[in-house]
This record gives structure tokens, sequence and C-alpha cells, in this order.
């Protein structure tokens, strides 16, 4: 079976907006670029294992909720 990739870059700036971030600062938290935030905010990037993790322990953020408002629930096949 193949696994599908998240595209869920809605909730995660979303999130960022919530918390009154600039991308640069948010990346710079979650140990990414800037510019590969940039890629997953317009879900031109899956968001990976490792950034859930990240988003989990920096913002305490519940990653169930990654998928709550994207189109098509944030899969792709």
């Amino acid at each position: 079976m193949a696994e599908g990739k998240l595209l869920a870059g809605h909730s995660v700036r979303r999130l960022r907006r919530q918390l009154a971030l600039t991308q640069a600062a948010m990346a710079e938290a979650l140990g990414v670029s800037p510019s590969y935030l940039n890629l997953v905010e317009r879900n031109q990037r899956p968001v990976s294992a490792t950034l859930i993790l990240r988003l989990a322990e920096v913002y305490d953020f519940d990653p169930r909720k990654l998928t709550a408002g994207e189109p098509g629930g944030g899969a792709v096949a």
C-alpha cells in the first residue's frame, strides 16, 4: 500500500498567524528554512513527520488538527 502525502499548509499557516509569528520566526523555532515553510504553507511540499513532531513539541500542537479545514482533508495520493 502506497503511503499518501499530507498537505496541510492551511493549518500550518493558521497556527502561525494565531501565534502572531512571521514565517522566519516559526521556521527558526522549527529548525527549517523560511523558504521550506513557505512551500509547506502553499501546499507545494507535504508536511513531513519531522515537522509534525516539531510543531507538537514547540507549540504544543495536536497533530490531529492538521487536516481540519484542509481541502480534501489534507491527503494526497
